[in-house]
């Protein structure tokens, strides 16, 4: 039972830290995606705008920062992806051990309540059999044993 507390708790507590991570993640990629929509936003204005050749490379340095953070959340999305995955079979295997492990711990009551009942039936029968209810000797059953005693009457009146 100790041990099915323990596996549990263990259990718990790397799930725990795996969502964690995960939400670590998801908060991690929304803030990409702020900086990606304020860097597409000023791209859009520095192109409506008549540009001069400093624009034009500012334009082109904001293009390739926006490219290189689009590569960096499609990694970084492809790796939570593969952390989910990872997670939710591991948080099924952990699922299927707590439900074998609570299984066990049911038979193990059944089978103490059976022994504990079978030792007190036990302990009743001996003090049965100690209390001498019952002859010790065999007993002749009729007809096959000679007899070997004489019963006396006393006399009638007027015999």
């Amino acid at each position: 039972m100790t041990t099915a507390v323990v596996a549990y708790g263990a259990a718990n507590r790397r799930a725990s830290a795996l969502e964690t991570y995960l939400d670590r993640m998801t908060l991690e990629q929304d803030s990409l995606h702020a900086v990606m929509a304020e860097q597409a936003f000023m791209l859009e204005r520095v192109t409506d705008a008549r540009m001069s050749d400093a624009e034009v490379g500012e334009v082109e340095r904001l293009r390739n920062q926006l490219d290189q953070t689009a590569t960096f959340l499609n990694e970084a999305r492809s790796v939570a992806d593969e952390r989910s995955r990872a997670f939710d079979t591991q948080h099924a295997t952990l699922v299927e051990k707590d439900t074998a492990l609570r299984e066990c711990s049911d038979v193990q009551g059944r089978l103490e309540q059976q022994l504990e009942t079978c030792i007190f039936e036990k302990a009743a029968f001996e003090k049965r059999a100690r209390a001498g209810t019952h002859p010790t000797g065999e007993r002749p059953t009729s007809g096959t044993s000679a007899f070997s005693q004489s019963v006396d009457f006393p006399a009638a009146a007027g015999e």
